[in-house]
């Protein structure tokens, strides 16, 4: 069932804010990714160290600190898919995004879900999520801050992720929706090798 939709305000590069009628008549407001075919959320699997471990994004994302939520958010990386190159396909932009955010390269993908959505009642985004099996945890180029968001990278044992997440709980940290969820399939790929 199709709602009819129309745009409220519309002058941004990566978002459009949309007001739909349902069939009751109740008008919603959501925002819908514009320029775009869709975001990747990319959870690294290390598994040449001492440990298995995975690598998070310490970040700074302006909404939260706006709003007196958080300075820190703690994430996987992640990128849109065709916002620059529009014939960039869903594989494509796993290997660019993980190598520019990462240094890493990764021997396969595997994607766990491609319809995940992170704020339902708010964005229609959804995020392909998938695992990257990283053999070789050497940094093949240096990471980018994408216009200062990522302040830190993080590289944690796989053993520890619990503690980790709720040190930063502690701290004050927001934990991005998709980075749980990054958790929930890390950890299901692992007990499922």
């Amino acid at each position: 069932m199709c709602y009819k939709t129309k745009i409220l305000y519309g002058n941004n590069q990566y978002l459009n804010l949309v007001e739909t009628t349902c069939p009751n008549g109740k008008k919603w407001a959501y925002a819908k990714r514009v320029n775009t075919k869709g975001v990747v959320i990319i959870v690294p699997l290390i598994v040449d160290l001492k440990e298995q471990s995975t690598l998070f994004l310490k970040t700074k994302r302006p909404p939260l600190i706006a709003e007196g939520i958080s300075e820190f958010n703690l994430e996987f990386p992640a990128g849109l898919v065709g916002d620059e190159d529009k014939n960039e396909t869903f594989e494509k932009a796993l290997e660019k995004e993980l190598l520019e955010e990462t240094g890493y390269k990764a021997d396969r993908f595997i994607i766990k879900n491609n319809k995940l959505s992170s704020s339902a009642g708010c964005v229609s985004e959804v995020s392909t999520v998938a695992i990257a099996i990283i053999s070789d945890s050497k940094v093949h180029q240096k990471p980018v801050s994408d216009g200062d968001v990522i302040q830190g990278r993080i590289l944690v044992a796989i053993s520890k992720i619990g503690d980790f997440v709720k040190f930063c709980q502690n701290e004050g940290w927001t934990i991005g929706a998709q980075t749980l969820s990054g958790i929930y399939y890390l950890f299901d790929e692992i007990n499922n090798r």
